[in-house]
Order: structure tokens, then C-alpha cells, then sequence
């Protein structure tokens, strides 16, 4: 495999999920298999700009510490995949690890299994489903995911694009994850959108009792909460999960039952500037799902994040400074509790501001500006925040269950501090450094 970027690398997140070099997007199919979890993702294995989609793969046994494993899912010359190996999902066909996911040109649905160790791949020379529904004109038709029903055999939900800029969930079902039949519109968008149509990326389950059905499109990742009647989900209320630059979510059952999202942070920086870094795209730390006493979905940072905490840095007034050694990766944690009597940030500086988060206290509640994304949160006396900067990363959790991604870039190696200011002087601060996720291995097999 390619080497990883230069340690010096400012940018490069040392204790978010991503594979040491390339461009990555969409998770796939993460999975919990005897323990270990398996991340799988759209990966480029020969450049960091987007195309040759592939199928990369990580492993966890904690959810956090991640080994780079070979890659699964390739294109095929003569297969449906030849285009490219697109987002999909992982199931337990009995002992047997399946893969379902999309072949391009013209979209359709591919199938493939693996070894136990979910290692070796096998892909299956001909789609599982080719056509589109009878009578309808579909501008997509991807991203399937799959869970097993209550009478033995298996459900897909599949996103689509309709015509005149609408999106739709479509409902599948069958008994053998082979021969597939279409039991309806699941889900359609109320309002047409001018970029692609498609409600990517859906996935369907329950949390606290309440059906909940999301989809990425227009940049955002949606959850509807609401009731499903068989080929039917009555929306009861429509929500953003995330703020910022996720996209494309996908979830999974950890070891503990809990629900955990995974979303694609993207660039934001030109294309040239990645190609030349050598990498681009990384996937959110693992956050837990869980239903709230109003009805929304609340998301936090999971708890297997803790063990990544390493030396408490010491605050000095109003300053915490990084060590010189962290400086490079720019890898800490910082939780903060603040009055919002007055507005107040927190900024991260070396010799010049590199990035600010911003609190603005007001008669509707407390406006959150983080990077290029403001959000109004429904709180006007204290507000705990939970923020968590990786290299060019920084992942803010609130109290209330918010979640606001964002990206940030600079070129300096100089020491860096992080001052706080405003309403945010007198707030309890507790900040430590973050230790690597990464664990040095020696993979074989696949291109790169």
C-alpha cells in the first residue's frame, strides 16, 4: 500500500477512520462480525481525486483503533461493476458475510460474499436487480440496504430519483437476497431539488420505539422519525442528523446494541490541493443514536472515543498551548460548559487564527457558528460543548444532541493555542490530547 502522508502534515487526522493515502467517500456496510467491527468505504486506490470506485476496508476491535485490511470489492472488466464497486450495505446471510451495492452504467443492483474473516471476496457475475419498477422513470437508482424481516426472509430499501427533481426510498423483498420484488414507494421528498434528485444513502430501523428512515441529498443527511405501514412511512417529523460537511450516513448495531452513524466528512479545500497532498476524504468519529423525550434523534460521540484520550493540557488564564510535539497533527479534545450571558469562542491560533467556534446568546436561543455553518440552538442560560479537532477535522457535539462537522486547513507547524474569550473566559474548560487510531500493519493484496 502507499506510504502514509508526511507525519509534518498538519491536515492529516490521526484518530479519525481512514486508510493511510488516497481519496475516500461514502461508508459501506459497517458491521460488527465475532467482535470486530468492518468499515468498508468508496475508495480510489490509485490517487486521491474521485473515480476507480472500489470498495476499502477497515477493521476495529474497539471501534476506534483501526487496521487497513485488503481491499473487497474491485471492478470487474467484464462484470456490472466495471464502471465502479458503489455504496452499499454488509449482511449475515446465516454464516456467510454478503455485500450488496451498485454497479454503474446503467445502475444496477450487484451481489458478492466473503470469507468468514470478511478478507477474500467473491463477486457474483450477474445483478440481483437490473430493472427499474414497471411504470416508473427513475433519474437513480442506488445505494441499497438491507436488514432482515420478521418472517425470515429480507427487506432493501434503495434510493431513486424521480422525475422533475423529486426523491424517493423504494421497498423491496425477497427470501433468498436474490430475487427481489418491489412492494412500493417507501418515501417520496415533498420538494424537488436542482442537483441530483436522489436520496442517497437510506437506511431504515427503529430507535426508542419510533421508526426512523434517513437519506442524504442536497448536501444534508435527513432523518425522518415517524411510522411505517408496510410499504408506507407516515413522516412525523423531518430533522437534519448532522451540520456541516457529512454526508452519505450509514449505521450499524455495535456489540452493545447501540445505534452508531458513520457519515463521509468531505473536502473542502480545491482539488489540486488534495491531489497534491495525496489524500483526501475521512469518516467521522462513531456517534450513538438515541431518541430523545421530544422525539428527535439526539447524537453524542461514542463512549470508545474515551480511550483515545492521552495528556491533560494545562490551561493558563484564558489559554490552553499545545505542546511543540502535537503541534504537527493538532489532535485534542476539549470540553467545555459555558454561561451564555454574553457572547464568547474559542479559537484555535498559532501565528495567525486557524479556526474559531463561536457562541451568540440571544432572545431565541444561542446561534453556533463553526466554520462555515451557523446553527441556532434552543438554549439561552448554559450549553455544554464537546469539541474534538483532528488535523483539518473538527467534530462539535452539544449537549441537546446537536452535530456540526466541519473542515479547516493550514500550512503552519508552529506551536498552536487554543484561547478562549467572551462568555467563554469564565466557562469550566477541560482539554486533553488525542493519541493515534491507527495501528501499524503490513496488508497484502489489491491495487495501490
Amino acid at each position: 500500500m502507499a506510504a502514509p502522508p508526511r507525519p509534518a502534515d498538519p491536515n492529516w487526522p490521526i484518530f479519525h477512520a481512514r486508510p493511510r493515502a488516497h481519496w475516500i467517500n461514502d461508508p459501506c456496510g459497517p458491521i460488527v462480525v465475532d467482535g470486530r467491527c468492518h468499515l468498508f468505504f468508496q475508495y480510489n486506490p490509485f490517487g486521491a481525486a474521485w473515480g476507480n470506485m472500489h470498495w476499502g476496508h477497515l477493521s476495529s476491535h474497539d471501534l476506534v483503533h483501526w487496521r487497513q485490511e485488503p481491499i473487497a470489492l474491485v471492478q470487474r472488466p467484464d462484470g456490472p461493476d466495471r464502471d465502479g464497486v458503489f455504496t452499499g450495505c454488509v449482511v449475515m446471510d446465516g454464516p456467510t458475510p454478503t455485500a450488496l451495492y451498485t454497479g454503474i452504467r446503467p445502475e444496477v443492483q450487484c451481489i458478492a460474499t466473503a470469507s468468514p474473516d470478511l478478507r477474500a471476496w467473491t463477486q457474483e457475475t450477474a445483478p440481483i436487480l437490473l430493472d427499474h419498477p414497471p411504470g416508473m422513470t427513475l433519474t437513480g437508482f442506488r445505494d441499497p440496504q438491507v436488514f432482515a424481516d420478521s418472517n425470515g426472509g429480507w427487506e432493501m430499501v434503495l434510493g431513486a430519483g424521480l422525475e422533475h427533481g423529486l426523491g424517493a426510498v423504494l421497498l423491496y423483498r425477497s427470501m433468498t437476497l436474490r430475487d427481489w420484488t418491489f412492494e412500493g414507494v417507501l418515501y417520496q421528498t415533498p420538494h424537488a431539488v436542482e442537483t441530483d434528485a436522489t436520496c442517497e444513502c437510506p437506511d431504515l430501523f427503529q430507535l426508542g420505539g419510533r421508526d426512523v428512515l434517513l437519506y442524504s441529498r442536497a448536501r444534508a443527511c435527513v432523518a425522518l422519525l415517524g411510522e411505517r405501514h408496510d410499504a408506507r412511512f407516515t413522516v412525523a417529523r423531518v430533522m437534519r442528523l448532522s451540520h456541516g460537511v457529512g454526508y452519505a450516513v450509514k449505521t450499524m448495531l455495535d456489540d452493545q446494541g447501540r445505534r452508531v452513524a458513520w457519515e463521509w466528512l468531505t473536502e473542502t479545500r480545491p482539488e489540486t490541493a488534495y491531489v497534491a497532498a495525496g489524500w483526501a476524504g475521512v469518516m467521522s468519529l462513531p456517534r450513538v443514536l438515541t431518541l430523545t423525550a421530544d422525539g428527535s434523534v439526539h447524537v453524542a460521540p461514542h463512549p470508545a472515543i474515551d480511550a483515545l484520550e492521552g495528556d491533560t493540557v494545562e490551561r493558563a488564564g484564558d489559554v490552553f498551548s499545545l505542546p511543540v510535539g502535537a503541534s504537527a497533527t493538532r489532535a485534542f479534545r476539549l470540553r467545555l460548559h459555558a454561561d451564555l450571558a454574553q457572547p464568547g469562542s474559542v479559537r484555535l491560533e498559532s501565528d495567525r487564527l486557524l479556526f474559531a467556534l463561536t457562541l451568540a446568546p440571544s432572545a431565541e436561543g444561542c446561534t453556533l457558528t463553526c466554520g462555515d455553518t451557523r446553527v441556532t440552538l434552543d438554549t439561552q442560560t448554559a450549553l455544554a460543548l464537546d469539541v474534538l479537532v483532528d488535523g483539518s477535522v473538527v467534530e462539535v457535539f452539544t449537549d441537546g444532541g446537536l452535530c456540526v462537522a466541519e473542515r479547516f486547513y493550514a500550512d503552519t507547524t508552529t506551536a498552536c493555542r487554543v484561547s478562549l474569550r467572551g462568555g467563554c473566559t469564565d466557562a469550566r474548560a477541560r482539554m486533553v490530547l488525542m493519541t493515534s487510531a491507527s495501528q501499524p500493519t503490513t496488508i497484502a493484496g489489491g491495487p495501490g
